[in-house]
């Protein structure tokens, strides 16, 4: 009876006190921040623990911190912080209560002990978009990024797709490259790591955005305002791609893929003669007017079964030199894809008055084939200097066969205009890019960017072949004038870039962002254009039945050009270029509060411009020369509206 009565009495005793300990556990809230104590810097990934609870939290991007934990007991507690390669700091006898919320701010300082013997090898990820984030939110200049990461996990497959999702940036089918705030190709720049590119186009100022694909991506950055560093010739946005760079220890991979396209499937593709599997096209063309010297034919091939398919191959190792035990890694990427699209297309133009001369319906068959090479070789000296050498190779070769049929008022008028178009176009794109970037700490405020780069353009339009037959009493005939064509044309580009410039960091008392530059930039371009047009012209026309089956092979061959039943006309334009660009400017950076910060630069371009050409078979020849000095100068404000809101002022040099 005795020992019942203990039993009960001690559970009784034991629902006590757990009643008595959760009347006096509060839920307790602590937030706060963690900075380096000597660069003011967020630290992100900071652990904060409550010593003796299993309560903690770790930093965010911002280095913030919120704890917050229920169940704990008031009183005094001991809450320790800590960060990799930072010494831990112990808060002591921090009072926490119920329901009130206690702030704390640290600092934590760099263990010089720990660190003499540790190796750094991470580096900033900016494949990551939450490393962007926290880099555009630290930027005094307004740039908008996007990492592969997020364009992986968006199904983006080249640079023109990233810069897409980027606000104020739009693309318009049939256009080349994107539209800025409305302001298309010839007021936008894009570089590459920083580095001017030249454009495998003649038509166009930029290279075209999608030669760029994933496999070389590391990000994409959009500036839409102007600053003294930056390029002078944009209204719209620079677009600087930046190119991928080993991340981690090493690393290596190989991928396969390939995919089914029910249009290629279940059409008879045609393909154009003279480009091989590679995509390089056959670019011979006839020694005089008077010898039948093309080598392609003007029938396309029908192939059937046309499978996507990309393989790929990439890999790096990073290696550790010296009793410093500097880091330097390689890293190299290559691939090749092959890509088929089918597609029905309407063809219709107007007069201003709103009469149709054109009516047009057709099938477009088009194959695009590219090769990519990247490798980039980085050194670190003693976490003070930076050597880095970018080496990339793209190809892209590109065709179309087009048939279209319909009403065209170059067709004969006795039978409705109507008649068929053949449209036979292929594009042999070759971008070789070298660059060496360096960074040198010369003084603790003091360091010096320098740079070249030496980027070759060739870009080929290898005989594309222009047909046009008229519907005629027999049923078709060759269409009679200029409209039986073949047109080769050639691009050759030279591109130097040579950068150099100097930081000065001052100390501001806020974040230590202000600084001071000084630099100099120089682009030294040239070009060679030719174009070469041959006008087939019939003399003695040959019939058709029918569209079905015909063929142009038939007609414009050596046999026929000896017995004169069409001759060939050649035209040829050609033109060169010689640019020079000097450029030097002046910029100063300063965070005069935590949430003001001014930008003033002022930027000198020299241009320097000579072209020669000879145009319009003849009827236009001569140079032109254009020297010319700008002085650009630039304000941008930027102002922290609150923790996750800014506003930045951008006012052009027009403007001042």
């Amino acid at each position: 009876m005795k020992k019942l009565f203990l039993l009960r009495f001690s559970v009784a005793a034991f629902f006590c006190m757990l009643c008595v300990l959760s009347s006096l556990a509060a839920n307790i809230k602590v937030k706060g921040a963690v900075k380096d104590k000597l660069s003011k810097e967020p630290l992100i990934g900071a652990t904060i623990r409550l010593i003796g609870t299993q309560a903690g939290a770790v930093t965010d991007m911002d280095g913030n911190f919120e704890l917050n934990a229920g169940g704990v007991l008031e009183g005094m507690y001991d809450i320790e912080i800590k960060y990799v390669g930072y010494k831990t700091e112990v808060r002591r006898k921090v009072r926490v209560e119920n329901g009130k919320l206690v702030i704390l701010n640290l600092e934590l300082e760099t263990d010089a002990q720990e660190l003499a013997d540790v190796v750094v090898v991470a580096k900033k990820n900016r494949e990551n978009e939450n490393m962007l984030l926290l880099e555009q939110q630290k930027a005094v200049i307004a740039v908008q990024s996007v990492g592969v990461k997020e364009l992986s996990r968006k199904g983006v497959s080249d640079a023109e797709g990233a810069v897409t999702k980027v606000s104020g940036v739009s693309k318009q089918d049939g256009v080349k490259n994107v539209f800025v705030r409305g302001l298309g190709d010839r007021y936008n720049a894009t570089t590459f790591n920083g580095f001017s590119l030249p454009s495998e186009d003649p038509e166009y100022k930029n290279i075209s955005l999608d030669f760029f694909g994933t496999d070389v991506i590391q990000s994409v950055g959009v500036n839409k305002a102007f600053n003294a560093g930056g390029s002078s010739d944009v209204g719209g946005a620079t677009i600087d791609i930046v190119s991928k760079e080993l991340i981690g220890g090493g690393n290596f991979g190989i991928g396969i893929s390939g995919g089914l396209n029910t249009q290629t499937l279940t059409a008879d593709f045609l393909k154009m003669d003279g480009v091989d599997f590679m995509g390089f096209a056959n670019r011979t063309e006839p020694a005089d007017e008077n010898t039948w010297g093309f080598k392609n034919k003007l029938d396309p091939t029908e192939k059937h079964l046309q499978i996507n398919r990309s393989y790929s191959i990439s890999g790096g190792k990073r290696f550790y030199i010296g009793k410093d035990k500097n880091p330097l890694s390689f890293f190299l990427t290559a691939g090749h894809t092959t890509d088929y699209q089918y597609t029905d297309e309407v063809i219709r133009n107007t007069t201003t008055s709103g009469t149709i001369y054109k009516d047009m319906q057709g099938k477009k068959y088009a194959e695009n084939i590219s090769q990519l090479l990247l490798a980039n070789v980085d050194y670190d000296m003693n976490n003070r200097h930076h050597v880095s050498y970018n080496l990339m190779m793209i190809h892209a070769g590109t065709q179309s066969v087009g048939d279209y049929t319909g009403k065209n008022s170059i067709f004969s008028d006795d039978y409705d205009n109507l008649g068929l178009t053949r449209r036979q176009q292929s594009n042999d794109n070759l971008l070789i890019v070298n660059q060496l970037l360096t960074n040198w700490g010369l003084t603790k405020s003091l360091s010096l960017d320098a740079g070249a780069s030496y980027n070759m353009v060739k870009g080929y339009e290898p005989d594309r072949r222009i047909n046009n037959i008229t519907k005629a009493e027999n049923g078709y005939t060759l269409l009679r004038g200029n409209s039986q064509q073949r047109y080769f044309s050639a691009l050759d580009e030279d591109d130097i870039n040579v950068k150099a410039g100097l930081v000065y960091r001052l100390k501001d008392d806020v974040e230590e962002i202000s600084n001071i530059r000084l630099g100099y930039t120089g682009r030294f371009v040239d070009d060679s254009f030719k174009a070469t047009e041959y006008n087939l012209t019939v003399e003695h026309a040959s019939d058709f039945p029918s569209l079905d089956g015909f063929s142009l092979d038939d007609y414009y061959n050596r046999d026929n050009l000896s017995s004169g039943w069409f001759k060939i006309q050649k035209n040829v334009d050609k033109y060169t270029v010689t640019k020079n660009i000097h450029s030097a400017y002046a910029e100063a950076t300063y965070q005069f509060t935590p949430r003001w910060i001014v930008n003033l630069g002022l930027k000198y371009d020299y241009v320097d411009i000579n072209v020669d050409y000879n145009v319009n078979r003849g009827g236009s020849e001569g140079s032109n020369t254009i020297r010319k000095d700008y002085f650009l100068p630039s304000l941008n404000l930027k102002l922290l509206l609150s923790a996750k809101t800014q506003k930045g002022i951008n006012i052009p040099p027009e403007a001042l």
